[in-house]
């Protein structure tokens, strides 16, 4: 898959827009974290916002995700873009990405949602289009190894709602589910669901038949803590992954915030670990 061609204007529209916004003084922010599990799996990710106008918009992000050898060695890659336009209560955003291994799964991506921002309420429609390519190993009659490619496509579609009753408080939920043009549990098994479930850490973007998540923020003034459960099933051997996160989140500076998590997961394929992780958030304009 190549993007290349279709990417370009994109790419220099993202590279032009956001010099002209911090021209102007528009309002930025710029986000650093880094997670690592009990197992040695970790992750990295590093993001980028800006106003190009005061209902606009536009966002980058990166992110690796890594698991030791015996976890089955998965490295993982995310580059993501995209665009963020409100009219008012109503708004779209638009997300472009590409994520995955060379060498056992890659995913061009298309994802958008319509929402709805009241004074409590916000509701949010998800829609998403991936096309993926799987490489696999199959074993010959002469006991040699040789690989094999499958491409397809899948459709998520959801739902996100958040309510807000005060200043305190914030409850939140949403879920996704996913068709794909393959049926994905005839796939061999000897790489795919290991580079699946490896960890946590490197579970995300890869290949769910649905995920459903719910939680809450309580503010503290300047500071806040927040609690999300989440639930995962593979689409490739329906087996689930479930997941418990609490993140604390106060000022270090003027412009600075930083967030600790610390969380826990159960999987069928796995089992038990936990797992921590530290942010950093940068604001200017």
């Amino acid at each position: 898959m190549s993007w290349s061609s279709r990417l370009a204007p994109i790419v220099l529209g993202l590279v032009l827009i956001p010099t002209f916004a911090l021209a102007q003084g528009r309002p930025w922010a710029i986000g650093l974290g880094a997670q690592m599990d009990a197992e040695g799996s970790s992750s990295t990710v590093a993001s980028f916002d800006i106003a190009a106008t005061e209902s606009t918009w536009l966002r980058a992000s990166g992110a690796q995700g890594n698991s030791p050898n015996d976890r089955g060695d998965i490295k993982t890659r995310t580059l993501s873009a995209g665009i963020d336009q409100s009219f008012g209560s109503l708004g779209f955003t638009l997300d472009l990405q590409r994520w995955g291994d060379p060498d056992l799964v890659e995913s061009d991506d298309v994802k958008g949602s319509v929402y709805f921002r009241g004074d409590v309420f916000t509701a949010t429609l998800l829609a998403e289009h991936r096309e993926l390519d799987v490489t696999f190993s199959i074993a010959g009659p002469g006991g040699d190894f040789f690989s094999r490619t499958v491409g397809f496509s899948g459709d998520g579609w959801g739902l996100r709602v958040s309510a807000k009753p005060n200043e305190k408080w914030r409850f939140f939920a949403g879920g996704r589910k996913y068709d794909y043009s393959v049926n994905l549990a005839a796939l061999p098994r000897i790489q795919i669901v290991d580079f699946l479930f490896s960890s946590t850490l490197t579970l995300a973007n890869s290949l769910l038949d649905y995920e459903v998540s719910a939680g809450f923020e309580r503010s503290f003034g300047d500071r806040s803590l927040s609690l999300t459960f989440a639930r995962d099933r593979s689409a490739v051997d329906r087996t689930f992954l479930k997941s418990l996160d609490i993140g604390f989140l106060f000022p270090v500076g003027k412009r600075v915030d930083l967030e600790f998590s610390v969380g826990a997961s159960d999987s069928q394929d796995f089992g038990s670990e936990t797992f921590a992780g530290i942010y950093l958030f940068f604001y200017g304009g």
